[in-house]
């Protein structure tokens, strides 16, 4: 007999969606923090979720970066890796993450 876990329920604010779009970074952090490494930015800016949304990503800023629609398209498919907007989020705002186990979740 299968028991029935419950699903986490996952912070959805379009509120926070916002703000890491226009006033945190307000434009491709990729770009900014890795110019030329993966092409020039193109396109508009899109708010990409570290972890998505699909896999339990919660909309807080610490799982959330800017990104220009080239390089949101590069990190969906795993060609820009969640380490490398992690440390972007980290030399920029500070946030720090744990490792093994509980690499999805920003420490306190």
């Amino acid at each position: 007999m299968y028991r029935q876990i419950p699903k986490k329920r996952r912070i959805f604010n379009r509120d926070t969606v916002e703000y890491v779009r226009t006033l945190r970074d307000g434009c491709c952090m990729v770009g900014l923090g890795r110019p030329g490494k993966y092409g020039a930015c193109q396109g508009v800016l899109d708010v990409h979720h570290i972890v998505n949304r699909g896999a339990g990503g919660d909309d807080v800023k610490e799982n959330m970066i800017t990104l220009c629609r080239k390089h949101h398209g590069m990190a969906q498919e795993h060609r820009i890796k969640r380490d490398k907007l992690r440390s972007i989020l980290t030399q920029y705002f500070g946030y720090q993450y744990g490792t093994a186990e509980g690499a999805d979740r920003p420490q306190d």
